[in-house]
């Protein structure tokens, strides 16, 4: 039986309270064996420092897409938007989780 694929979607991935929850269930749900999960996530590193290694280390599936920014910028959205589109469809996920 083929497992439900997961992507989680969030806009930075730094040192912070909702980056580390979504980090922890990631974590929880790829170690628990039923899941094929991928975190997607932007590349603003910020001052905080990112859980990108921590990530990397846990042996999760960490895709970085740079288009993907938290403050609002057309510039940037529409290209985030259609590289979202592609990966999800490509992807075949059965479940987008996003956060922030």
């Amino acid at each position: 039986m083929t497992k439900p694929r997961v992507i989680h979607i969030i806009t930075r991935l730094i040192l912070g309270g909702a980056q580390e929850n979504t980090l922890l269930t990631v974590v929880g749900q790829q170690r628990s064996g039923r899941y094929d999960v991928v975190l997607l996530s932007g590349i603003d590193e910020g001052p905080e420092g990112t859980l990108h290694d921590q990530a990397r280390a846990a042996g999760v599936n960490l895709v970085l897409v740079p288009w993907l920014v938290r403050p609002i910028n057309p510039l940037k959205d529409v290209p985030a938007l259609l590289a979202l589109y592609r990966f999800i469809k490509k992807g075949g996920f059965s479940i987008v989780h996003t956060h922030s």
